[in-house]
């Protein structure tokens, strides 16, 4: 059992805001990871959604973020910041 599942067996939501300043293919996959995990709290009924912060200017980041709202089953609303 993870860290997670514990929450989930005490909370029925979850508010993910992600804003990173940099982040490559081990980041990236971490970061599906554990996607994947609160998507399945998702999929058995938990409510569950994410914000994506970037800068206005990273396109690679919008990239990924994108990719993830169509790969994952979860709301995963993306956001510009000016810095």
């Amino acid at each position: 059992e993870d860290l997670i599942d514990r929450y989930f067996k005490k909370q029925n939501s979850l508010q993910c805001t992600i804003s990173l300043e940099y982040f490559n293919s081990s980041s990236s996959r971490s970061l599906w990871g554990f996607l994947k995990i609160i998507e399945q709290h998702a999929v058995n009924g938990k409510n569950v959604s994410v914000h994506w912060l970037h800068d206005s200017y990273d396109d690679d980041s919008v990239e990924f973020a994108e990719d993830l709202q169509r790969l994952l089953k979860i709301p995963i609303q993306i956001v510009a910041i000016d810095n």
